[in-house]
């Protein structure tokens, strides 16, 4: 399988972790949403530890936002 033109296969545990970190992003419904964090913070909180920018995090969250609603 190839995403973004890398073929998966052939990327190590650590590079298919940054892959999945950086490229495939996972919202879960229900059961691993933070409680006491706005709906905003939840989609926010794996792009800020991944150390991204907060005027990147605004455009991805907005874009993810505009696909869910």
């Amino acid at each position: 399988m190839f995403i973004n033109g890398k073929d998966v296969s052939q990327l190590n545990r650590n590079q298919r972790a940054d892959m999945r970190r950086g490229t495939i992003g996972f919202i879960f419904q229900f059961f691993a949403l933070i409680p006491t964090l706005t709906a905003y913070e939840n989609i926010e909180l794996p792009m800020l530890l991944a150390g991204q920018s907060a005027s990147e995090r605004r455009e991805r969250v907005s874009q993810y936002w505009n696909r869910l609603t």
